[in-house]
């Protein structure tokens, strides 16, 4: 999958087999994340129903995730490493971070 430009890609309507590609695709990356063991893996994505994952509101919603997880952890001096991606299938953010994951 390419990332594109977030206001390109809004309203975009797709199809399941792109929803199925992406859903392996999140698994393959955090299963490789987590295989490299440089931390805690932190995800971020919405569950969004319906063909159009990704909208001005959707957009704003994960900003606001995405902002409120980073600041509690710099909050508590954890060490972060991030990848975002943008696809029409959902937004989908990956941290790494320097703690022990607490259940």
């Amino acid at each position: 999958m390419e990332q594109t430009d977030r206001k390109q890609i809004w309203n975009s309507q797709i199809l399941l087999y792109e929803m199925l590609e992406a859903r392996e695709s999140r698994y393959k990356k955090q299963k490789e994340l987590i295989r490299e063991g440089k931390g805690t893996l932190v995800c971020l994505m919405l569950n969004v129903p319906g063909p159009v994952k990704v909208t001005a509101l959707t957009d704003w919603a994960f900003e606001q995730g995405k902002e409120r997880i980073t600041c509690r952890l710099k909050e508590s001096g954890i060490t972060i490493k991030e990848e975002e991606t943008d696809y029409k299938t959902g937004y989908e953010l990956y941290m790494i971070v320097d703690a022990d994951a607490v259940l």
